[in-house]
């Protein structure tokens, strides 16, 4: 069977029809992690405010002078370097997330690839539904 350009946007329908729920699943873990992942940062971020504060009373007290130093553009004494994307990106967790989205769109990819290539080499649409049927089997 000729894969016309209707048939190939009918079987690509067909088989991301199939993976959303599975892809939109993953996408929520993920955004659910990362949204998680913000707020322990912010909240450490916080309370990295709440010690410089702290310390700097506790400094102006026995010294009588104000920390400032001319050095940084910055007051903090102590600098709280934790970045969102890094604690988000380096988690285990999320790794696990990524590969396993990642692997079920190359399984995707793959599935879409030859389900045209059988219909390229002679399959007929009785065979399409089979595979179609086939792949959605495999993902239940």
């Amino acid at each position: 069977m000729k894969v016309t350009k209707a048939i190939r946007e009918y079987i690509t329908e067909e088989i991301d029809d199939m993976f959303a729920p599975k892809l939109a699943e993953i996408k929520k873990e993920k955004d659910e992690f990362q949204k998680q992942a913000v707020q322990h940062v912010m909240y450490y971020k916080k309370k990295c405010d709440e010690l410089n504060k702290e310390i700097e009373n506790d400094f102006k007290e026995r010294t009588g002078y104000a920390y400032t130093t001319p050095y940084r553009s910055s007051r903090s004494i102590i600098e709280c370097n934790l970045y969102e994307d890094y604690v988000v990106s380096s988690n285990p967790k999320y790794k696990e997330l990524r590969e396993k989205e990642e692997a079920l769109d190359n399984k995707r990819e793959k599935s879409l690839r030859n389900t045209i290539a059988m219909l390229e080499l002679g399959g007929t649409k009785a065979e399409l539904d089979e595979v179609l049927a086939q792949i959605k089997e495999e993902l239940n």
